[in-house]
C-alpha cells in the first residue's frame, strides 16, 4: 500500500467517527390506509347475485430516514435520504423504492441533490392536489408525475424573501 493510500485510510478512519457524531438520523413514516367501497350493483346484467365489494387500500405507505452532517466548511452540510414504500394491506412487506438521494445543502448556496427523486410536476402537485396520495390523484389525468432514476437536482435558496 503506498503512502498516500495509508494516510487517507487514516484520514478517513479519524473523521468517520466524528461524523457520526455530527448529528443523528431522523427516522420517518407514513401509514395511509382507508377503506373503499364499490357498489357492484347494475355492474353485469348476467350477474344476479350482486355483491359489494369492500377493500383496504394501502395508499403510499411509507418508511424513511434522512438527515444531514455539517461539514464545517461554512454552512455547507452533506445530505441524505432513503424512503421506501411499504404496501401495510398486501401480508408481503415488499419495499419499492421512493425519493433517496445524496447531496450536498447551504443556506446561501442552495441544495445539490442526484438519486431518485420526484419530478418537479409530482412535487409541486402536493400543494394543489387534494386526493394527493389516493384513488383521485391527479396523475390519473395528467401524465408527468413521475419518480425518475439517476436524477440530479439544484434547489435555490430563498430569494429575496420569496
Amino acid at each position: 500500500m503506498k503512502k498516500t493510500s495509508w494516510f487517507i485510510a487514516l484520514v478517513g478512519a479519524a473523521l468517520v467517527p466524528s461524523l457520526s457524531l455530527a448529528a443523528a438520523p431522523q427516522f420517518y413514516g407514513k401509514v395511509n390506509v382507508s377503506v373503499s367501497s364499490e357498489d357492484a350493483e347494475g355492474a353485469s346484467l348476467k350477474n344476479t347475485t350482486v355483491v359489494d365489494d369492500w377493500q383496504l387500500i394501502s395508499n403510499q405507505s411509507r418508511l424513511g430516514v434522512r438527515g444531514a452532517l455539517d461539514l464545517d466548511v461554512g454552512d455547507l452540510s452533506a445530505v441524505y435520504q432513503a424512503e421506501y414504500g411499504v404496501d401495510v394491506t398486501d401480508g408481503t412487506g415488499a419495499l419499492t423504492q421512493r425519493n433517496s438521494f445524496v447531496g450536498l445543502q447551504s443556506q446561501t448556496l442552495g441544495r445539490l441533490i442526484a438519486g431518485v427523486l420526484d419530478s418537479p410536476l409530482k412535487t409541486i402537485e402536493g400543494t394543489v392536489d387534494q386526493f394527493n396520495d389516493l384513488d383521485g390523484d391527479m396523475e390519473e389525468v395528467l401524465s408527468g408525475q413521475n419518480r425518475n432514476l439517476n436524477q440530479l437536482q439544484y434547489d435555490s435558496p430563498t430569494l429575496a424573501g420569496l
